[in-house]
């Protein structure tokens, strides 16, 4: 911190080092109150970089325009952009001032047309305009036409008794206004002139922060981000998607079976995939249903069945022993010669049960449920019960006229009271026989199907919600990158005009980071996961509790990331790193 000492002010600086080279050594510079003080030396002795270190100490009470940020706000008029919107500063006697040095015609300009001269006049008018005491320039008159620089030399010396003028710069034309001039030589900071300088220790030291006050003004700076707004829409959008995706993809439940019945299969009867629409389970995925899995592990072994399934050839040799427990009805059979499938109910209607094939239909839902063949074909048709004798009668038909041997490829099993679907897969006889490639359903296997479908779609669902997060998360930190290019000039801007770093990073933050969209985000995506879990899912298992309120956490990371990306460039830039 600079110390004030009764008309001088005194900096001290450390050592300046670059590459483990010295630039400059520790030292200390005194200079005037309400005077100019020069800073020269050759290019690369580290002016720049000894007037920022000053300025960043003495920060609280002074302004600071670098040589490359001669910048203005395009959406602010002229005017705005030299008052900054404050309340006491009399717009009046700006429009004097530029009308003093015949500038009025800037007042009628577009900030967005303005020339690099016009720039640096009205950014040095704005230092001046401000309620701090000391204005480092750096290099102001730089690349600049005699004129433009001739009016800048004037404004600094008209101003030098309300002002503390220290200023880095090449031009000697500045040389005659100034009342002191530091030279870095040989690693030195070297004074020029003779002047009696007070050194005096003094205890108190400026403490005063500017305040960013003015809402109207960081209102038209900073425009509101929509990225809060954004994300909340679309999670909204989202979920809605995804509640119609699951509306419409979840399967209307399949039609139970005779509760005494069971089915046996192989693909060739029909596709796998098919087969489990229709409630049949691979036998192969028989072991399951005896063990003590989780819904979630049953729906993945089943996934893989069929998957399994698809990608084995089908299996002959399906034949089911008859027993004192249940009955065995071979429905539906192959001919491998001619590739032919043979129904034995269109036998069961031929002309050795005294049937015609058009004037009557098998009626065998008091046995089983089996395709539509219990419903009338047309309204004259009578119906026949399907009883035992018409399919031994149908059984030996087929075994006359077709001499081969047949393979069944759907059998029905009509289970007699008392006797179990687990009764009859946990026989020894078939244990073999269930590692084969065949299909079997029952009631339990339609509800185990169901559940696991069930399970297959949410988490599909689940894999959607948290892919469309993550691209909404990435989406939010590349505008937040590109937020920041667009924002960046504008803090260097306050950020040299004395504003302090607390204040710009709490109106960037509320501008651009505002959490509230991000909390209700979450409370709504932890809601609407809450609901499908009840509604569609089972939750069992702590991985069940963690995944619905994994997607809620990322928002929130999120938005923290955001955060933590603003909150570190502003402090990256408020560590000046002047020219070596």
């Amino acid at each position: 911190m600079g110390k004030d000492l009764n008309g001088y002010y005194k900096f001290e600086y450390k050592e300046c080092v670059f590459k483990k080279k010295i630039i400059y050594k520790k030292g200390h510079i005194t200079i005037c109150k309400n005077n100019i003080t020069l800073i020269t030396g050759g290019n690369g002795t580290g002016k720049s970089t000894l007037l920022g270190r000053i300025y960043q100490s003495n920060n609280s009470n002074s302004t600071y325009i670098c040589q490359d940020n001669y910048e203005i706000f395009k959406k602010l008029s002229v005017l705005e952009n030299i008052t900054f919107f404050q309340p006491d500063i009399d717009e009046k006697k700006v429009i004097q001032i530029l009308e003093k040095y015949h500038m009025e015609g800037l007042l009628n300009k577009s900030s967005d047309g303005l020339s690099g001269g016009e720039k640096r006049i009205i950014t040095i008018l704005r230092g001046i305009m401000s309620e701090d005491e000391l204005l480092f320039l750096d290099e102001p008159t730089n690349d600049l036409d005699y004129q433009t620089v001739d009016t800048i030399i004037k404004i600094i010396n008209d101003y030098k008794t309300e002002k503390t003028f220290l200023v880095v710069t090449h031009d000697e034309r500045l040389y005659p206004i100034a009342g002191c001039l530091y030279e870095i030589v040989d690693q030195q900071v070297v004074m020029h002139e003779n002047k009696v300088i007070m050194e005096q220790k003094v205890s108190s030291q400026c403490n005063g922060k500017k305040v960013f006050q003015n809402k109207a003004f960081i209102n038209k700076v900073f425009i509101s981000d929509i990225c809060g707004v954004l994300c909340l829409s679309l999670i909204v959008l989202l979920s809605v998607y995804l509640f119609y995706y699951l509306k419409k993809e979840t399967s209307e439940e399949i039609e139970r079976i005779h509760s005494d019945q069971i089915e046996l299969c192989n693909s060739i009867y029909s596709e796998p995939t098919k087969l489990v629409n229709e409630g049949f389970i691979p036998t192969s995925f028989l072991a399951y249903l005896n063990s003590d899995i989780s819904l979630n592990e049953l729906s993945v072994a089943l996934e893989k069945g069929i998957a399994n399934s698809e990608e084995r050839f089908y299996c002959l040799n399906l034949s089911v022993d008859q027993s004192i427990n249940y009955q065995v009805y071979n429905l539906i059979r192959y001919d491998l010669s001619t590739s032919t499938l043979i129904n034995t109910l269109d036998y069961c209607k031929s002309d050795n049960n005294n049937l015609d094939q058009n004037q009557h239909y098998i009626d065998t839902s008091k046995y089983f449920k089996y395709g539509d063949t219990y419903e009338n074909p047309n309204n004259n048709a009578i119906a026949i019960e399907f009883n035992d004798k018409l399919y031994q009668n149908a059984i030996e038909e087929i075994d006359t006229i077709f001499e081969e041997d047949l393979e069944n490829i759907l059998v029905e099993i009509k289970l007699n009271q008392g006797y179990t679907f687990y009764d009859f897969i946990v026989q020894d006889k078939y244990r073999e026989k269930w590692k084969s490639n065949y299909f079997i359903r029952s009631n339990e296997t339609i509800e185990i199907v169901e559940n696991a479908k069930n399970i297959m779609k949410f988490n599909k669902i689940i894999k959607l919600w948290i892919f469309g997060v993550g691209i909404l998360s990435f989406i939010i930190i590349y505008q937040t990158i590109i937020n920041w290019f667009l924002i960046k000039k504008k803090i260097i801007i306050l950020k040299n005009y004395g504003f302090c770093k607390a204040d710009i990073k709490k109106a960037v933050i509320h501008k651009y980071n505002n959490p509230k969209s991000y909390i209700i985000s979450f409370i709504y995506s932890e809601v609407s996961m809450m609901f499908l879990y009840i509604y569609y899912g089972n939750i069992k298992e702590i991985k069940d509790y963690a995944i619905m309120v994994l997607l809620g956490v990322f928002l929130i990371i999120t938005n923290r990331l955001q955060k933590g990306i603003y909150s570190l460039n502003i402090r990256n830039l408020y560590k000046i790193k002047g020219e070596l």
